[in-house]
């Protein structure tokens, strides 16, 4: 009997803990989506995010939440990382399942803010990327934070930074914090694709722009000088981008835009960096 009456409180608490978890990605979904119907004849909608603002100083968007919202304070540390990792699930997509969810046979569009929000949290990776960046957050002092030196933040940042292009009419064109997450989206790269966001979200300031502009002009002049065939993009590419990559990690503006940038947030975020 005793078994039993410990086994039923033990039930109640995972059930709790289920539904908090259930209820905290609801609260999110209900905050930060938009949901509009394009065509109202086939019943096709869009799901989009709201607060997205233009951040001058960083030239980028990036989501900024009221203080009168519940929760605004974790969405505007996070959602941009739990944002990104719902457009890296839709994109893998290949079986046009999320295609499917915008589109109900009646005209409702909470039906679809349900449908997506199911889909997400069926999907492991991106279940757990939420759930660490909520724990990381609010509970900080229990994440299991790994320590990450600072090198190997640098080694991540340079999958943001590329020769992009060429055109005869604008020359040699260059990435600059942006592409694709170089871990793999799966649940047991949770942490490292958090660390992704924040190197992204680290080095989009106006004094990394500026060291950004002086090194790709002086890499752009450098194949002009030494290239006859700049046609040959691939071959330019293999060659110079390690160039790049090298004038940047000798920057000193990265390195301590990373760090600046730790200092800030190293009581929400899940890593502990070492410098």
């Amino acid at each position: 009997m005793r078994f039993f009456f410990y086994s039923l409180i033990l039930f109640a608490i995972v059930s709790c803990s289920t539904k908090d978890d259930n209820t905290n990605i609801k609260n999110f979904f209900e905050t930060m989506t938009d949901v509009q119907c394009i065509d109202s004849v086939e019943n096709k909608f869009t799901f989009n995010f709201k607060y997205s603002t233009f951040n001058p100083e960083k030239m980028s968007f990036g989501y900024v939440v009221p203080d009168s919202i519940p929760n605004s304070d974790f969405y505007n540390a996070f959602a941009g990382s739990i944002i990104s990792a719902y457009y890296n699930l839709i994109n893998s997509d290949t079986t046009s399942t999320y295609e499917e969810l915008l589109q109900v046979n009646k005209f409702d569009k909470k039906l679809v803010e349900e449908n997506v929000m199911k889909y997400c949290q069926q999907n492991k990776t991106w279940n757990e990327i939420f759930k660490l960046a909520e724990s990381s957050f609010y509970e900080n002092e229990k994440v299991n934070k790994t320590k990450f030196p600072i090198d190997s933040l640098v080694n991540i940042s340079m999958s943001y930074f590329d020769i992009a292009g060429y055109s005869a009419e604008r020359g040699f064109a260059f990435h600059f914090v942006c592409g694709e997450n170089p871990f793999e989206f799966k649940p047991e790269n949770a942490k490292e694709i958090l660390i992704c966001d924040f190197c992204q979200e680290a080095l989009k300031n106006e004094e990394m722009m500026k060291t950004h502009t002086e090194i790709t002009d002086s890499i752009g002049k450098l194949i002009k000088y030494e290239t006859e065939n700049f046609n040959d993009f691939p071959k330019i590419k293999m060659i110079y981008e390690p160039k790049l990559h090298k004038l940047m990690k000798e920057s000193n503006v990265l390195k301590e835009s990373l760090i600046a940038y730790y200092e800030k947030r190293k009581n929400i975020e899940p890593f502990i960096l070492e410098y």
